[in-house]
Order: C-alpha cells, then structure tokens, then sequence
C-alpha cells in the first residue's frame, strides 16, 4: 500500500505567473520562445503533453529541480520523469539502450511510455532521487515538442499539480494550483489521454510495468510478449527506493471522501450507496459510466469507449466535483485496456474500495 505523503507544504504564491494559451492544431512558435527563455534561465514552466499537464525544469539546472519539489510540496525523493523531443536527448540521459528499449521506442515514441534506463553520469541525483536509473519519454503532444526543443534541453516534469492533488489535465487545473508560484503557464486546453504515462522498467526476461497508464499491457506485449505488471510488496526494494513516481505515496486524492464500487453488482450498489448518504444529508458527486442518470447532487456521465473514457475523465472529474460535495462515488472498471491506469489512480484516490458481487 502507498505511503502518505509526508507533510511538504508548498511555497505559498509570491510571483506573477504568466498564462499564454496556445492552439495545439496551429503552434505559434514564437508564443513558446519565452517559456524556453524562462527554463533556460532556470525557471519553471507548465505546460501540456498528451497524458497530463507537466511542470518543467532544465533537468541539468539542481536550482530549478530542487524548486519543482517547493512548489509541489512534493517529497524529494520521488524521481522526476525527464522529457524529450528528440533521440540525442535521450542520449545525455541514458548510459545504455538496449535492443528491447529500441523496439519500444520505434512503436512507442513519441508517446504516453515512459521507459526506465541505466542513467548518464551527467544527470542530477536530484531529478533521480540519487538512484542509478532515469525515467525518458517522448510526448507526441505538438506544444510539448515545440516546447522541449526550443529550450533544447531536456526536461524533468512531474504532473503540474500540488502534490496528492488530481493529475491537471485542462490549463484551469495548473492555474488554480500554481497561479503565483511558478513563472509560466502555457494553457493547451484538454489533455487526450487524461492519465499519465505508462513507465516501463527493462533490464531482465520480463519487461515490468511499474505504473500502468496510456500505453496499455496489451499493446506493451504486441512488441515484447513477455510484458508484466509490476505487484506491490513483490520487490520491497522498489517500493523503498521506487524508479518512478507514483509508486510510494498516495496520489491522486480530492480533499473529500471518496469511494470506488467494482464487482458484477456495482451498479445497483452505487445507487444503494448515493441513496444512503443523500438520505442522511450529505451532498454526493457520480463518477459513472453504465448508468444514464442518478438522484444525487452531481453526476459526471461518462460517454464512449469505457476504458478511454474513465481514463479521459477521472481526474477531470475528481477535480470538477472536490469542493462541491461531501463524498464521491466511482464505478470502476474491469482492469483491463485503460481500464488498469484507471484503477491504478481510483484506488489511490480512495478511502474505500467495495467490491459489490
């Protein structure tokens, strides 16, 4: 089971942040030359990927990395994913690729995959947490590429959150928690995927996913069938000294109650629960795919493909209903597809999970 975050209060906000909204179909280049100023000079800036929203540093400035922790009031050693715009990147980050990483990069990259390498020499032990590995990925976001190569370095960039709080996957979401804390915000509107990247550890006969998300199992084992997904208190080395963010502590979490109902009966016990707690006077908030409507205070309908969708939607959600009701309500999903990132960041997120069967 994941840690609590030790208590990091985040610096409180101190400067004006600007906010630039940029057209992800149309980049304005010169719209993105002063946030690569800003990295350059050893700021911080927010930006949007294809998963979730980053919060960028130089990872070759410690200064800039070190503040990335302040402002999230977030633990320094939970490593930071580094972020690339092209192959030379990777090339200062990771001491080796192997043949699999290369074949992963070929179907993968640019992408939601994060893969776990030997690490450079070069990189900071702040951005790896002193450990001898590095997480890479490639975002295929087109403001995420203009952006990573203007600054031509790479960047270290976890989610642009305060840290426990939802992933932010819509520029409001960076806005409400960083607005006076960092210097930019690029606002791109609404992440595709809504659920971080998928990280992959390599380095023995069975490739591990050590945090499931864009990338999916099934798609991981059309390229290496061996493929697994890593389990908790299998390796208590990782879980003490973890490679990649989201493995240690508690994530995800809104500031009120939250549940999640699986099993074959989660239907009819979401309504048994959502009836139970409106009864006694609370305001209750629905996370829901199967159902078309439900007496509650709000209900987040989640439409298309299920797995896609709760991916798209969670922290959207989760965020969209924190503050505007006393407890929230989330039908899960088999574990399967997308289906496992959801369940990954729901459970965190909960402090009750019902199996209803």
């Amino acid at each position: 089971m994941a840690n609590e975050i030790p208590k990091v209060k985040p610096i409180e906000p101190y400067l004006t942040t600007l906010i630039v909204k940029v057209d992800r179909d149309n980049v304005d280049s010169k719209l993105i030359t002063p946030a690569a100023k800003i990295i350059q000079q050893g700021g911080l800036v927010c930006f949007p990927t294809e998963t979730v929203y980053g919060l960028g540093a130089d990872v070759f400035q410690p200064n800039a990395i070190n503040q990335i922790f302040k402002v999230k009031g977030r633990p320094n050693d939970n490593p930071l994913i580094c972020h690339i715009s092209d192959i030379e990147m990777l090339n200062k980050l990771a001491a080796h690729v192997s043949e699999d990483a290369h074949k992963l990069i070929k179907r993968f990259w640019p992408g939601a995959l994060t893969i776990i390498f030997p690490r450079n020499e070069a990189v900071p032990n702040e951005v790896t947490a002193g450990l001898n590995t590095v997480g890479v990925r490639m975002p295929s976001h087109p403001i995420a590429y203009e952006f990573i190569k203007q600054c031509g370095t790479p960047i270290a960039a976890p989610s642009a959150n305060l840290s426990t709080k939802p992933s932010p996957t819509i520029g409001r979401h960076c806005i409400d928690d960083l607005n006076g804390r960092i210097e930019m915000i690029i606002d791109g509107g609404s992440c595709d995927i809504g659920v971080e990247s998928t990280v992959l550890m390599l380095g023995n006969d069975h490739p591990t996913i050590l945090r499931p998300g864009g990338v999916t199992l099934e798609m991981l084992r059309e390229v290496i069938p061996s493929t697994q997904v890593y389990k908790m208190s299998t390796n208590l080395s990782l879980e003490a000294k973890p490679p990649t963010p989201g493995m240690k502590y508690r994530h995800y979490a809104p500031s009120v109650d939250t549940i999640v109902i699986t099993g074959d009966k989660r239907s009819e016990k979401l309504i048994e629960l959502c009836h139970e707690y409106m009864k006694s006077g609370k305001k209750v908030g629905v996370v829901c795919w199967s159902l078309e409507s439900l007496d509650c205070t709000l209900f987040m309908k989640v439409t298309g493909d299920k797995y896609k969708g709760m991916a798209h939607a969670l922290f959207t959600d989760m965020r969209d209903l924190d503050g505007k009701v006393d407890i929230i309500l989330i039908e899960g999903v088999q574990e399967i597809k997308e289906g496992l990132a959801v369940m990954n960041r729901a459970k965190k997120a909960a402090v009750k999970v019902i199996e209803a069967n």
